[in-house]
């Protein structure tokens, strides 16, 4: 292959084939063009990298002293951070993890008695096992904990103490052995300001807020709650298939029942019971008060498995559109 071929084949795959892969970097010059005209990104040094001192061409782990620092960021390990009343750190919390907000005040409810470290866990993952989450439960209870939302306590409620297990010495034969033991387990309760910031939690002045910026859509919203209570909880397949048809949420943006789902969701007038979307008794108060007058959307009928009522062609075809998808 000559060098014309070179040209050819970098031109349209971005490569050069005459680079030296065991050098320092994937250009044979730092003029090299790309396929896009520009200069490679790996032969610029950005300073964030460590130094390639033995010319491998893997990523190197970044340096710590050369990564950008976002300004405004809260940073909880501080003693500044700390110093600060706890309800002021609790709502500031709330106000950065919204989507999590559900999660949180889940939390914060469960630990209204010190619960173990294990138990918490089963209802954290409770709590979020529709969606997914970057967050373990270790991590939203230490975040918690930081903000002055939970503390730790022993199972008799009282302040918990770290202590480093000392090994526990056992005679086999006439040998010493050291057994390994485990610290007592952590219990969580919740702290003034925690139960402070799940009394403030009102999520009927949240539902009319919705309602007010997205009036054009509470018809939608009646219809997605009707379904729930009608179905007795239902699928997101059977609502989807029944809402995501409505013109009135195909232009000008594309909206699927996902949307609305998730805002009814983080108002408590819906929510998941590891199977299906059900209409809390909020959710049963917004349709017979803030949404009696509204008239309801015209839905596709759909059956609780997500087939379809109309007879015709289609006639219990499962409703597969768009699952949640935009396709």
């Amino acid at each position: 292959m000559d060098e014309a071929d070179d040209k050819k084949l970098e031109s349209r795959f971005g490569f050069n084939f005459n680079a030296d892969i065991e050098g320092d970097g994937w250009l044979t010059s730092p003029d090299d063009d790309d396929m896009f005209g520009e200069e490679d990104a790996f032969s610029v040094d950005s300073g964030a990298f460590l130094p390639n001192d033995e010319g491998r061409t893997e990523f190197l782990p970044p340096d710590p002293d050369r990564i950008p620092v976002i300004e405004n960021a809260v940073k909880q390990q501080t003693e500044e951070y700390k110093q600060r009343p706890a309800i002021e750190r609790t709502r500031e919390l709330f106000g950065y993890m919204r989507p999590q907000r559900i999660v949180l005040l889940g939390i914060i409810k469960a630990a209204a008695e010190p619960i173990s470290n294990t138990d918490i866990t089963v209802e954290i993952e409770r709590l979020k096992s529709h969606k997914f989450s970057v967050y373990s439960p270790t991590n939203l209870c230490t975040m918690l904990e930081q903000a002055g939302s939970l503390d730790r306590v022993t199972a008799e409620g009282e302040p918990y103490a770290e202590k480093t297990p000392e090994p526990e010495i056992v005679i086999v034969d006439g040998i010493e052995y050291y057994k390994p033991t485990y610290p007592e387990e952590v219990y969580w309760v919740a702290s003034e300001a925690g139960n402070t910031v799940l009394g403030e939690n009102d999520p009927l002045e949240r539902a009319g807020r919705l309602f007010e910026s997205e009036k054009e859509f509470r018809p939608i919203y009646k219809s997605v709650l009707e379904l729930l209570i009608e179905f007795d909880g239902a699928a997101m397949t059977a609502l989807s298939g029944a809402i995501d048809s409505i013109p009135a949420i195909a232009t000008p943006r594309r909206f699927f029942v996902q949307h609305f789902v998730e805002n009814l969701e983080r108002c408590e007038a819906a929510e998941w019971d590891g199977s299906t979307w059900k209409a809390t008794e909020l959710g049963k108060q917004l349709l017979e008060k803030n949404l009696a007058d509204v008239e309801s959307a015209e839905i596709t009928p759909v059956n609780p498995d997500g087939t379809l009522k109309a007879p015709g062609a289609h006639d219990g075809r499962l409703i597969t559109e768009t699952q949640g998808v935009n396709w």
